[in-house]
Protein backbone atom coordinates (compact mmCIF):
# COMPACT_ATOMS: atom_id res chain seq x y z
CA UNK A 1 0.00 0.00 0.00
CA UNK A 2 1.12 3.55 -0.73
CA UNK A 3 2.59 5.48 2.27
CA UNK A 4 0.07 8.32 1.86
CA UNK A 5 -2.82 6.13 0.70
CA UNK A 6 -6.02 5.83 2.62
CA UNK A 7 -6.81 2.43 4.15
CA UNK A 8 -10.21 0.95 3.30
CA UNK A 9 -12.94 2.10 5.71
CA UNK A 10 -11.02 5.15 6.91
CA UNK A 11 -12.19 8.71 6.34
CA UNK A 12 -10.01 11.15 4.46
CA UNK A 13 -7.85 13.01 6.96
CA UNK A 14 -6.48 15.64 4.62
CA UNK A 15 -3.06 15.85 3.00
CA UNK A 16 -0.08 15.37 5.25
CA UNK A 17 3.45 15.53 3.96
CA UNK A 18 5.58 12.52 5.01
CA UNK A 19 7.62 13.18 8.14
CA UNK A 20 5.53 16.11 9.38
CA UNK A 21 3.09 16.21 12.29
CA UNK A 22 -0.59 16.80 11.52
CA UNK A 23 -1.55 20.45 11.23
CA UNK A 24 -3.35 22.11 14.13
CA UNK A 25 -7.06 21.53 13.76
CA UNK A 26 -6.60 18.70 11.25
CA UNK A 27 -9.85 16.87 10.70
CA UNK A 28 -11.89 19.92 11.73
CA UNK A 29 -14.07 21.57 9.08
CA UNK A 30 -12.71 24.93 7.98
CA UNK A 31 -16.15 26.54 7.57
CA UNK A 32 -17.15 26.75 11.22
CA UNK A 33 -19.40 29.70 12.05
CA UNK A 34 -19.07 32.28 14.77
CA UNK A 35 -19.41 30.84 18.27
CA UNK A 36 -22.90 31.33 19.69
CA UNK A 37 -24.39 32.47 16.38
CA UNK A 38 -26.73 30.05 14.69
CA UNK A 39 -27.62 30.41 11.03
CA UNK A 40 -31.11 31.68 10.26
CA UNK A 41 -33.67 28.95 9.82
CA UNK A 42 -34.80 28.41 6.28
CA UNK A 43 -38.33 29.56 5.58
CA UNK A 44 -40.67 26.62 4.93
CA UNK A 45 -41.59 26.18 1.29
CA UNK A 46 -44.64 28.22 0.35
CA UNK A 47 -44.39 30.58 3.34
CA UNK A 48 -44.18 34.24 2.42
CA UNK A 49 -41.86 36.77 3.99
CA UNK A 50 -42.92 40.01 5.65
CA UNK A 51 -43.37 42.01 2.43
CA UNK A 52 -45.13 39.12 0.70
CA UNK A 53 -47.51 38.74 3.64
CA UNK A 54 -48.12 42.48 3.78
CA UNK A 55 -49.39 42.51 0.20
CA UNK A 56 -51.27 39.18 0.38
CA UNK A 57 -54.81 40.32 -0.36
CA UNK A 58 -56.21 36.80 0.06
CA UNK A 59 -55.04 36.79 3.72
CA UNK A 60 -53.50 33.32 3.40
CA UNK A 61 -50.29 34.52 5.04
CA UNK A 62 -50.31 36.57 8.24
CA UNK A 63 -48.06 39.52 9.15
CA UNK A 64 -48.65 39.55 12.92
CA UNK A 65 -46.53 36.47 13.79
CA UNK A 66 -43.65 37.96 11.84
CA UNK A 67 -43.66 41.32 13.64
CA UNK A 68 -44.71 40.29 17.16
CA UNK A 69 -41.14 40.42 18.58
CA UNK A 70 -40.49 43.85 17.09
CA UNK A 71 -43.85 45.04 18.41
CA UNK A 72 -42.98 43.84 21.93
CA UNK A 73 -39.62 45.66 21.81
CA UNK A 74 -41.36 48.86 20.67
CA UNK A 75 -43.98 48.53 23.43
CA UNK A 76 -41.20 48.00 25.99
CA UNK A 77 -39.38 51.13 24.81
CA UNK A 78 -42.67 53.07 24.88
CA UNK A 79 -43.38 51.89 28.44
CA UNK A 80 -39.91 52.91 29.62
CA UNK A 81 -40.30 56.35 28.02
CA UNK A 82 -43.66 56.79 29.75
CA UNK A 83 -42.04 55.75 33.02
CA UNK A 84 -39.33 58.36 32.50
CA UNK A 85 -42.02 60.96 31.76
CA UNK A 86 -43.85 60.06 35.01
CA UNK A 87 -40.56 60.29 36.90
CA UNK A 88 -39.89 63.79 35.55
CA UNK A 89 -43.43 64.85 36.49
CA UNK A 90 -42.93 63.34 39.96
CA UNK A 91 -39.78 65.38 40.57
CA UNK A 92 -41.29 68.58 39.15
CA UNK A 93 -44.61 68.37 40.99
CA UNK A 94 -43.54 66.69 44.23
CA UNK A 95 -39.96 67.80 44.63
CA UNK A 96 -37.30 65.33 45.72
CA UNK A 97 -39.71 63.38 47.96
CA UNK A 98 -42.32 63.03 45.22
CA UNK A 99 -39.72 62.02 42.65
CA UNK A 100 -38.21 59.37 44.90
CA UNK A 101 -41.70 58.04 45.74
CA UNK A 102 -42.47 57.76 42.03
CA UNK A 103 -39.09 56.11 41.40
CA UNK A 104 -39.40 53.55 44.20
CA UNK A 105 -43.16 52.84 44.29
CA UNK A 106 -45.00 54.00 41.16
CA UNK A 107 -42.41 53.25 38.44
CA UNK A 108 -41.81 49.55 39.16
CA UNK A 109 -45.53 48.84 39.54
CA UNK A 110 -46.39 50.77 36.37
CA UNK A 111 -43.65 49.18 34.27
CA UNK A 112 -44.25 45.61 35.46
CA UNK A 113 -48.04 45.79 35.12
CA UNK A 114 -47.91 47.50 31.73
CA UNK A 115 -45.36 45.09 30.27
CA UNK A 116 -47.29 42.17 31.78
CA UNK A 117 -50.52 43.26 30.10
CA UNK A 118 -48.75 43.84 26.77
CA UNK A 119 -47.11 40.42 26.99
CA UNK A 120 -50.36 38.60 27.80
CA UNK A 121 -52.18 40.31 24.92
CA UNK A 122 -49.40 39.53 22.44
CA UNK A 123 -49.19 35.92 23.65
CA UNK A 124 -52.97 35.61 23.19
CA UNK A 125 -52.55 36.74 19.58
CA UNK A 126 -49.78 34.18 19.07
CA UNK A 127 -51.93 31.42 20.58
CA UNK A 128 -54.69 32.25 18.12
CA UNK A 129 -52.24 32.08 15.20
CA UNK A 130 -50.76 28.79 16.43
CA UNK A 131 -54.26 27.32 16.78
CA UNK A 132 -54.86 28.36 13.18
CA UNK A 133 -51.59 26.73 12.01
CA UNK A 134 -52.29 23.50 13.90
CA UNK A 135 -55.87 23.34 12.61
CA UNK A 136 -54.59 23.89 9.08
CA UNK A 137 -52.08 21.01 9.48
CA UNK A 138 -54.81 18.71 10.83
CA UNK A 139 -57.07 19.59 7.90
CA UNK A 140 -54.26 18.99 5.38
CA UNK A 141 -53.47 15.61 6.97
CA UNK A 142 -57.14 14.62 6.91
CA UNK A 143 -57.48 15.62 3.25
CA UNK A 144 -54.35 13.68 2.24
CA UNK A 145 -55.57 10.42 3.80
CA UNK A 146 -57.74 8.15 1.63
Amino acid sequence: MNPGAQAPGQEYQGYQAPGYAPAAGAGVPQWQGIAGVTPAAARPRGEKGFIGSLFDFSFDSFVTPKIIKVLYVLLTIWTLLLGLFFLIIGFRQGGVGGGIAVLIIVEPIFILLTLGVYRVVLEAFMVIFRIHEDTKKIRERAESQP
